[in-house]
């Protein structure tokens, strides 16, 4: 019946394997009430971009509140969601990424967001200067908000959130970017919208493939199809919303609309506070048609598979057409979201005598079409007290049926009318600031310190429901209120269930037309009803299990299998810093992510999911690879604000097709062209003498020193030749530039073979080139020895029981001289830079040459 520890009250037990995060603590509440917020705004902000601009990451350390103080960051520092808490903290997060933050400023673009003494919490009991900023990074920009509290007479910053909204150069086609949906014009070619929607739906073979088109798949796909990322929903129902549609007949959202917008088209004006189910349903239908979404109905997977090499899923899908054949497809996506629910499987117990069951229908709720209205007088059991369980017991009784729900542990009972007008107020009502401000708001207090406001909103909310919780303490009905009394919201965060938001059901219970069993488990299924473990039986024409959904990780076991399943952390609940576990972000498997919880959270999330998945297929996030560690993600490179306008980084592996084609395909959206190619790639491992040697290893040897070069310049080479032939007399055209290695012929070690061998290919491939291409220059370089952590490597003596003595020993002496004979990399770097540039004259094409630290030239012999 139950997942988790047992040994843990109901009200506190999380999400299996994540934390019962600890409440923060706020400052003391200034009494400053004549500081002039804007002028205080001002110069921290001011500060903390000097201490930006000066990378003094100690400095602005400094102007946090030093224990008691948060950051949190959602992709604008880096890629990744964090909450870094105490200024010693934010420091050292500082020191070990790559930052990616420029600039912020005050945002004055409304009195909402702009500068202001007054609440710092939800409640309004703890005063400070709150304010909005708007912030830039090396690859976007975004937005966040700014808490600062007095300590020690000074104004601190006491929380900042700093979220990226929109990648440069990849911004949403809204309001002065939107398109022009007409081209004006004699064409005889030209298609209708419909011709070429209707071709894009059937013929697309994504980029990213969506599983489900419930809120979190329509959600974040229409975020993709906002920054031109080609995205597919397959969902196995015959309509978008049936997953609505399907469920018990009474239900409505027991959310208000102002709380559950969906991005670009937000529910009218004119919406009920509180949606029907098939009214959702048919928002989601339109939805689908107004954003022009690709989505395949009655769809559903038959095979998966992963390609670690190439980075891509094969999905082969079976498509039901509506004459009742079907179709199989293969799509080639790199990417797959998840969007099944941010639950998993259902969690339907098998328990004993199941198949003696007699009775009309035992089912699970997920299944449960709603109660016969030509059934009165006969009787139900519902098992369990959540949102579902109750709104199925109160449909039952409705119907005319005896009614009884089997209550296991406790449930935190929340009224609608408290979450309404105590949770929501002021934040999510029909006054409240635009969704994205209110969004901002509430997602910019790290976890901690909203668990402790909503300590306070759950004593609020019970004061206002007493009538209802005694009423219901009074005929046996277990309740609590969520992890340490924080309540129903916090419970949903770290449990994904645990609590009702009571719509009429309560009170039935309390007068006793539903009735309750509390505490005891269910021993067997009886021919005609259940049996409990004290004995007391219940009869019942019906059963249905509420009882909820497995973790995610468990559906995603079914679709992908173990092998993929086994590498997915778990899904859901919070992590140490009060972030969600895996959700909207790398989930352990690359090209492989999830996406769910209630609209507002997809709302909000899909964004953030959407520009993770947008930066990696552009080159500027890094690959899913660094996620285990085929990437060298401690690598920091510093550079002017000009420099970074003529560079892009794409993160890769040069034996990956996709790879090379997504560097080569940056440079041509970037710069419009490519010129010259530089091959630097290359690995020494394996070190092994030949008797120990694993010939398996030497081949990823080879296929990066030989074969990745000989790839990646048939992969350039029409570009290079026209670029060549439109430029013929300007040498920094057509070039090819290869980096090769001394160890090729004239220098060997133990364990050396295969990279020497490697090397001596490669030089051997930059002389043939050159013959095959006498229009292009083809140029091989010898660099100095370089400091690399192959050098640090072989000093340490990683590698003694392998190498000579002596053959260490000369790296050690050369280390110890220093930059003389071992020089940094960019020494190296600056003379490859000058040769592709062409400011010295190099070799004769096909020449490898060596060259020494700033002046270029040619030395004889070794």
């Amino acid at each position: 019946m139950g997942v988790g520890d047992t040994s843990i009250r109901s009200s506190e037990r999380p999400e299996t394997g994540s934390v019962n995060i600890p409440l923060g603590i706020f400052p003391a509440s200034s009494t400053n009430e004549s500081v002039d917020a804007n002028r205080v705004a001002d110069k921290v902000v001011a500060c903390f971009n000097d201490a930006l601009s000066r990378k003094d990451h100690a400095a602005i350390a400094s102007l946090f509140c030093k224990d008691n103080s948060y950051w949190r960051d959602h992709l604008a520092l880096a890629w990744e969601l964090r909450t870094v808490k105490g200024s010693s903290s934010i420091k050292q997060y500082l020191d070990s990424s790559k930052v990616q933050l420029t600039k912020l400023e005050v945002s004055t673009s409304s009195e909402f967001r702009a500068p202001k003494f007054g609440a710092i919490d939800v409640l309004g009991d703890i005063k400070g200067i709150n304010f909005f900023i708007e912030l830039e990074t090396t690859v976007g920009r975004g937005e966040g908000v700014m808490n600062l509290a007095e300590e020690n007479g000074e104004w601190k910053i006491f929380t900042i959130y700093t979220l990226l909204k929109e990648l440069k150069g990849h911004e949403e086609p809204l309001g002065h970017r939107r398109t022009k949906g007409v081209k004006h014009g004699g064409d005889p070619d030209r298609k209708t919208w419909k011709e070429t929607r209707d071709a894009e739906k059937e013929g697309i073979d994504p980029r990213v493939l969506i599983l489900g088109a419930g809120q979190g798949g329509l959600t974040v796909a229409a975020r993709l199809k906002m920054l031109g990322v080609p995205a597919l929903m397959i969902d196995q129902n015959k309509r978008v919303g049936d997953n609505w549609r399907k469920r018990y007949r009474q239900l409505v959202l027991h959310d208000p609309v102002w709380y559950d917008h969906m991005p670009y088209v937000p529910f009218p004006a004119h919406w009920p506070v509180f949606t029907p189910k098939d009214k959702l349903a048919e928002f989601f239908e339109a939805y689908v048609n107004l954003l022009e979404l690709n989505v395949w109905n009655s769809t559903s997977i038959t095979s998966t598979s992963w390609d670690e090499s190439k980075r891509q899923w094969t999905v082969t899908v079976e498509h039901r057409k509506s004459d009742g054949s079907s179709e199989i497809r293969t799509v080639h996506p790199r990417h797959i979201v998840q969007a099944t629910g941010h639950s998993g499987e259902k969690n339907f117990p098998k328990m004993k005598g199941m198949e003696t069951f007699k009775g009309d229908r035992l089912c699970h709720s997920s299944e449960h079409p709603g109660a016969n209205p030509e059934s009165r007088g006969k009787k139900a059991v519902v098992v369990g007290c959540c949102n579902s369980g109750h709104d199925i017991a109160q449909d039952f009784f409705e119907k005319g049926y005896d009614v009884t729900i089997v209550q296991r542990s406790t449930t935190c009972v929340v009224s609608s009318e408290a979450i309404t007008d105590i949770g929501n107020k002021g934040l999510y009502d029909q006054d409240s600031p635009p969704v994205d401000d209110a969004d901002l708001t509430f997602w910019g207090l790290p976890s901690e310190l909203l668990k402790t406001q909503q300590i306070k909103v759950a004593q609020i909310s019970a004061e206002h429901d007493k009538k209802t919780l005694d009423g219901l303490r009074a005929v046996g009905f277990g309740i609590d209120r969520g992890p340490m009394d924080s309540g129903l919201l916090i419970k949903y965060f770290q449990r994904g269930g645990g609590y009702y938001i009571d719509v009429g059901a309560s009170q039935l219970i309390i007068d006793g037309k539903i009735r309750v069993k509390q505490g005891q488990e269910i021993s067997q299924i009886l021919p005609n009803g259940i049996e409990f473990a004290d004995g007391h039986k219940l009869e019942a024409d019906e059963i249905v299990f509420a009882t909820g959904y497995q973790n995610m990780r468990t559906q995603a076991r079914k679709i992908f299998g173990d092998e993929v399943a086994d590498r997915v952390n778990d899904v859901w609940g919070f992590n140490d810093e009060g972030e969600f576990r895996t959700m909207w972000q790398k989930s352990g498997h690359p090209g492989l992510w999830f996406m769910g919880g209630n609209l507002a959270l997809s709302r909000y999330f899909s964004r953030i999911l959407a520009l993770q998945i947008k930066g990696i297929e552009e080159g500027i996030a890094g690959t899913d690879a660094e996620a285990f560690g085929l990437i060298d993600s401690t690598v920091k490179l510093e550079f002017s604000k000009q420099q970074r306008e003529r560079l892009r980084i794409v993160e890769g592996d040069v034996t990956v097709d996709e790879d090379r084609e997504l560097a080569v395909q940056t440079c041509f959206n970037v710069f419009g062209g490519l010129d010259t190619l530089i091959y630097c790639a290359g690995v020494i491992t394996p070190i092994q003498r030949l008797e120990k040697l694993d010939v398996e290893a030497v081949k990823r040897s080879f296929d990066v020193n030989v074969f990745g070069a000989m790839n990646m310049v048939q992969l350039v080479l029409p570009h290079l030749r026209a670029s060549r032939a439109s430029h013929p007399h300007n040498c920094g055209r057509g070039k090819v530039i290869i980096l090769s290695s001394a160890c090729d012929s004239t220098v060997s070690y133990h364990g050396w073979m295969p990279y020497s061998t490697a090397k001596a290919a490669l030089t051997r491939f930059v002389s043939c080139l050159a013959h095959e291409e006498p229009l292009l220059s083809v140029q091989g370089v010898y660099p100095k020895l370089t400091r690399t952590k192959m050098i640090d490597g072989l000093v340490e003596g990683k590698y003694k029981n392998i190498m000579a003595d002596h053959e260490i020993e000369r790296f050690r002496i050369w280390d110890d001289v220093g930059d003389e004979m071992v020089e940094p990399p960019e020494l190296c770097g600056e003379a490859v830079a000058k040769l592709a540039l062409g400011l010295f004259e190099g070799g004769k094409s096909g020449e490898t040459l060596y060259y020494d630290e700033h002046v270029p030239r040619k030395i004889a012999g070794t």
